[in-house]
């Protein structure tokens, strides 16, 4: 009777083992998740978080460019110098290789810089033109203010801009290959088109 009890608490024993070891299993091979029960994100999630990237890249890079400092700025170019972790190819290239400096200011740059006025922008994506993998255009409306050195603020008239994205794969991060002012002032504008 003796041998028949040991080999039954044996074999729970030994059984236990291997649901144990299937159970640590299951947890390991499927990134313990609970079982598993989880379906993976669909199609329109991973473009609706690629779409919101690509505003967001949008926006950093319109605003940055847009904002100036004329008094502590040669040109409109240290802006783009700004903006060069948001851009690729041209502008990337002029931002990198000090090419920005010889860009041209808006003719109220002088004055702009003699008063001691900053110009910011706020970047708002109002449209979403295009997003696909490995490209995206956005329409973003830039509004502007001129900060005088006095305290006072002038808005600018409102631009709107539309901006070319890429990213060389789904994981990597959009950036700005391009722009160009589709409405609204050029006084005061961007020599980059």
């Amino acid at each position: 009777m003796r041998t028949d009890r040991g080999q039954l608490l044996l074999a729970v024993g030994a059984l236990g083992l291997l649901v144990i070891g299937a159970v640590v299993f299951a947890v390991i091979r499927l990134g313990g998740n609970g079982g598993g029960d989880e379906s993976p994100p669909a199609v329109s999630q991973s473009r609706g978080e690629a779409a919101a990237e690509a505003d967001e890249v949008a926006e950093l890079a319109m605003r940055s460019i847009f904002t100036w400092q004329p008094a502590k700025e040669g040109s409109p170019g240290a802006a783009l110098e700004r903006a060069a972790q948001w851009l690729t190819g041209d502008l990337a290239d002029a931002a990198d290789e000090g090419e920005s400096d010889d860009l041209i200011g808006p003719p109220q740059w002088d004055a702009w810089a003699e008063s001691g006025d900053v110009v910011t922008a706020v970047a708002e994506t109002v449209e979403r033109n295009i997003t696909e993998e490995h490209d995206a255009v956005r329409t973003v409306d830039i509004t502007r203010t001129i900060q005088h050195g006095n305290g006072e603020l002038t808005p600018m008239e409102l631009m709107r801009v539309q901006v070319h994205l890429e990213r060389p794969s789904a994981d990597a991060q959009w950036k700005v290959s391009e722009y160009r002012v589709i409405a609204g002032s050029q006084s005061g504008g961007s020599p980059w088109r």
